[in-house]
C-alpha cells in the first residue's frame, strides 16, 4: 500500500509543515531517524538538503531497562 502512495507529494507535505511550525516556534533545526535500508526515503531526505550524523548512534532505553533506570531515581 506504501508504495501506492509513493510520489504523491504526502511526504512533502507533512514536513514542509513541520518545518513551518519548527521556524515559527523557533526551533533551531529538525531531527529525526530513518533505517539504513531506506533508500527511497535516504534519497527523498538528500534531495531536500538533509543531513546525514553517521558518526552518532541511536540509542534507547525500553521495558526493563527502563523501568530499572526510573526505579534507581527513587
Amino acid at each position: 500500500m506504501l508504495d501506492t502512495l509513493r510520489g504523491k507529494g504526502i511526504g512533502k507535505a507533512l514536513l514542509v509543515a513541520v518545518v513551518k511550525l519548527a521556524i515559527e516556534e523557533k526551533c533551531f533545526g529538525l531531527r529525526w531517524e530513518v533505517l539504513d535500508w531506506n533508500t527511497p526515503a535516504i534519497d527523498f531526505y538528500k534531495k531536500l538538503g538533509a543531513v546525514f550524523l553517521d558518526e552518532w548512534k541511536p540509542a534507547c532505553l525500553i521495558g526493563d531497562a527502563l523501568e530499572a533506570v526510573a526505579e534507581e531515581a527513587k
